[in-house]
């Protein structure tokens, strides 16, 4: 009975550590931001405003509307997207001409088919994709049957990178229980094809 209790404690000490840990990191984030900010004062010939004042709620601010900005351009969804292929069988996805996006063969080709314009959608983004029809795309793809689990594997990655290199927030990879995935971007005007290469 003991063992288990300890166990039990044990699986809490590690989730504390995994948050400290993420605190860490939004502790730094909060200093890169701060000297962003006052540099970008003196360079405009203001006087940086003391620490006290920006460690409060001028931060917490600054960071609420990043993040704001972050979910609205999501919800917006891109206006284009451009792909090149790389050496080693990855690819690059140039996302509104200036976020770049590099990508394994798997991924890319994940991200190719949530950003496919075929058929009709209820709203300016590109069509719904069901769970079924993503995995029957990426199947030849990937030379294996995708599974549900390795399919969620393969979106909560894409999601990771997106975050990783441009900082794009994860609703720009969409799931609804209903209608199924796809990638925030915008419906190409009609008759105009996507700049997006096959895989």
């Amino acid at each position: 009975m003991i063992a288990d209790h300890n166990a039990w404690l044990w699986r809490i000490m590690n989730r504390l550590d995994r948050v400290l840990g993420k605190w860490s990191a939004v502790e730094e984030e909060i200093d890169a931001i701060l000297c962003d900010v006052r540099a970008v004062l003196r360079q405009s010939g203001q006087e940086p405003p003391s620490e006290r004042s920006l460690v409060g709620q001028d931060v917490v601010t600054i960071i609420r509307e990043r993040e704001k900005a972050r979910e609205q351009y999501a919800a917006t969804g891109a206006k284009a997207i451009e792909l090149k292929s790389l050496l080693g069988g990855a690819y690059e996805f140039i996302i509104d001409g200036q976020y770049r996006l590099k990508l394994p063969p798997r991924l890319a080709a994940l991200l190719q088919i949530l950003i496919q314009s075929g058929g009709a959608s209820t709203d300016a983004l590109v069509t719904w994709k069901s769970r079924l029809q993503v995995r029957r795309a990426l199947a030849p793809k990937s030379g294996l049957p995708i599974t549900e689990h390795a399919l969620n594997g393969l979106v909560s990655r894409l999601r990771k990178e997106l975050q990783r290199q441009i900082d794009f927030h994860r609703n720009f990879v969409q799931v609804d229980p209903v209608h199924g995935l796809r990638f925030a971007v915008q419906k190409p005007p009609h008759g105009v094809e996507s700049g997006c290469d096959s895989l």
